[in-house]
């Protein structure tokens, strides 16, 4: 339920979207760094997800550039593995200095094209999107925000003897959730 509260906002982008956009934005959620029997960076199954499914919507949109943002490496690891997917170098853009939303937005607003009326589709986890979606705006204003909803949590609701079992899945759901709506409210202080 926590995670609705979220994700009810967006549904997943349509062919019709997709097929009119300028840019391809991907946010990171984190990378594994190379260590021990690591013997190169590998993307979280958060940030993984993200760039299948922000590839996928590359790949169906009309979209001239693909950007991954991420710092620590993390941007790179997703061009990276772009490119071993068939996708030209040279229409990939990764912004590797970030480590927040915010820094992805203002970072990659250094990096794009200065023409006004760009069609940004924002690729993030849906529970994220709000928050990202109003910083996007912020950054570019003279620009079109896209929501690109992935990776949904929210599921049918079951009510079973195993509700009332607490559980390590639900616990990570609800700390995810948590977090967002505390950054929003933390965002719309500062920011």
């Amino acid at each position: 339920m926590l995670a609705n509260s979220l994700e009810c906002k967006y549904s997943p982008a349509n062919k019709e979207k997709l097929k009119r956009l300028d840019v391809v934005v991907v946010l990171g959620a984190g990378a594994y760094p190379t260590w021990r029997s690591r013997t190169k960076p590998e993307l979280n199954g958060l940030s993984y997800s993200r760039w299948y499914e922000g590839l996928q919507a590359y790949k169906e949109s009309g979209a001239g550039l693909l950007v991954f943002c991420g710092g620590e490496n993390e941007a790179e690891v997703m061009k990276a593995m772009a490119v071993d997917m068939g996708i030209a170098e040279d229409k990939i853009v990764a912004e590797s200095q970030s480590l927040n939303t915010i820094q992805n937005a203002a970072y990659l607003a250094e990096l794009l094209p200065a023409q006004r009326g760009k069609k940004i589709g924002l690729v993030t986890s849906a529970i994220h999107m709000l928050r990202s979606e109003k910083i996007f705006k912020r950054q570019f204003p003279e620009d079109a925000i896209i929501p690109v909803p992935v990776n949904y949590i929210y599921g049918p609701l079951y009510c079973g003897w195993q509700t009332f079992i607490p559980s390590v899945m639900a616990l990570e759901k609800s700390t995810a959730v948590l977090h967002e709506w505390i950054g929003i409210f933390w965002y719309s202080l500062r920011y």
